[in-house]
Parts: C-alpha cells; sequence; structure tokens
C-alpha cells in the first residue's frame, strides 16, 4: 500500500502549482507501488506541463495568478488578482466555508487549456484542487471569464465542505455566480418535463467530463433550476445548514425532483 503521507505529499504542491514536485513524488509513489488513480495524475500533468504556456504569476492576498503574458496583460493580471481578492469574502460567506490557504488561478488561451486539461469543448473552466479559466477569442477578461471563474471559486469553497454530487457542485455554482434560468432555458426544461424525460438529480450525480454538448446544457440547466428553488426554498442560511448537514441532502433532492415535476410545465 503506498503510504498516505507520500500521497498527500505529491497532492499539496499539485495543488500549489508546483507541478514539477508533484510530478517527482507521484512518479515515487508508483514506482514503490502501480496505482491508476496516480498514475492518471502523473499523465496529466506531465501533459499539462508539455501543453501550459502560462508562465507569468502575481500575487493576491489570498491567490496565486499564473498566466501567459502574451495573451493577458501584465495589468490585467494584477486587476483580476484584485477582483478575486474582493469576491471570495462574498462567496465564502454565503456558503459558509472557511479557505486558509492560498488558492492558485491558472489563466489560459483557450487552446492551452483544452491541449493540457483534456477538457471537453464546451468547458471553460474547471477546478482540480487548482481553478483553470480559459480566455476567449480576444484574451480579454470579460463578463464571460469572471463568471467562469467566480463559478470555479465555489467549487473550491465546496471542496472544503466535504464531497458532494455533480447537481449540487454544479447548480450551486451557477446560482452563486449569478446565473438564472433564461425563459428559453425554462422553456425548453419544460418541454422535457412534459414529455417524461426530465433528469432526477440523482441521475446527474456522477461525473459530467464525457457528456455530449447538448447532454451537458440539460445537465446544468437542471442543477441551476433545482438549485433556484433550493436557494428560495431554503435562503443562504438554510443551503450553508445543509453544507453542515450532508445526511440530509439526499431528503432535499427528492423535494426538489417533485417541485420541478410540479413546476416545469
Amino acid at each position: 500500500m503506498i503510504p498516505a503521507c507520500l500521497v498527500w505529499q505529491a497532492l499539496r504542491p499539485f495543488q500549489q502549482d508546483r507541478a514539477t514536485d508533484a510530478a517527482k513524488l507521484l512518479a515515487r509513489s508508483v514506482k514503490l507501488r502501480p496505482n491508476k488513480a496516480l498514475s492518471d495524475l502523473l499523465a496529466r500533468i506531465q501533459t499539462e506541463q508539455s501543453a501550459d504556456q502560462s508562465d507569468d504569476k502575481t500575487y493576491g492576498s489570498r491567490f496565486i495568478l499564473r498566466y501567459d503574458g502574451q495573451a493577458l496583460p501584465d495589468a490585467a493580471a494584477r486587476a483580476l488578482a484584485r477582483e478575486l481578492d474582493s469576491e471570495l469574502p462574498t462567496i465564502t460567506g454565503r456558503l459558509g466555508c472557511q479557505i486558509q490557504d492560498r488558492l492558485t488561478v491558472v489563466v489560459q488561451t483557450m487552446d492551452d487549456y483544452r491541449s493540457g486539461a483534456g477538457a471537453p469543448g464546451w468547458s471553460g473552466g474547471h477546478y482540480d484542487g487548482r481553478i483553470h479559466v480559459a480566455l476567449g477569442a480576444d484574451h480579454r477578461i470579460d463578463a464571460r471569464v469572471r463568471e467562469t471563474i467566480s463559478h470555479e471559486l465555489v467549487h473550491a469553497c465546496l471542496a472544503r465542505r466535504g464531497e458532494w454530487p455533480a447537481w449540487f457542485q454544479e447548480g450551486v455554482a451557477q446560482f452563486i455566480s449569478g446565473r438564472r434560468l433564461a425563459p428559453q432555458e425554462r422553456a425548453a426544461l419544460a418541454e422535457l418535463n412534459r414529455d417524461g424525460k426530465l433528469p432526477t438529480t440523482v441521475a446527474l450525480t456522477g461525473s459530467w467530463a464525457r457528456l455530449d454538448p447538448r447532454t451537458a446544457q440539460i445537465a446544468y440547466t437542471t442543477a441551476l433550476a433545482a438549485a433556484q428553488v433550493m436557494f428560495q426554498d431554503l435562503q443562504d442560511y438554510g443551503v450553508r445548514n445543509l453544507l453542515s448537514r450532508p445526511a440530509t441532502l439526499p431528503a432535499v433532492a427528492a423535494k426538489l425532483d417533485q417541485r420541478l415535476a410540479e413546476t416545469l410545465r
């Protein structure tokens, strides 16, 4: 069995964006005892390193921001770090999570992001212990990039409150980052509901990484619909209580399924 301390020693520098140190420790771990999960992580780090052009860094009080200086001007990167510092307390306050460590945010071009992360075509960001965000074609920090970063900050926050199913993670992340169901999205969900094809929360618990774009869109909008109802019913304090009592989530999810089935007509 691989010593737990060695695994943690490898994961810690990975989360702190010290990829070379993480790769060395993971290689030692895999050499001691082959392990698919650690081998996959090692391969992923090596792929990221070969594709990643984000060598410049700036710092906020709570963040390390790594970016590609050829794509993102230094002044824009520093301004983004300040925005992150101001955004984080709002998210942690709403969800009641404590983030003591300094978070790493990696801002890349879309090409580098997809080459390194192996992310699906519809993805523009993800959280793996670090926050990864892809810039748009114009390489600007626009509203989409800001929403994506806020979304991934929620994932970082929720990760410190335990393990949560995908629908909860993605629904809460969308809601807290400011997304709300558009009329056309609500209409599409209502049509699925009338046809008996609206996904339940149970159906949306696993990984979404391999979903095709259409199925991913349905999953995200259903999760957002569930989160909107949840925050309407429980308010922020009720969601914070839920995060402290994860055993109550299945009952909450069952009620949300019922409420969506009744209201999406």
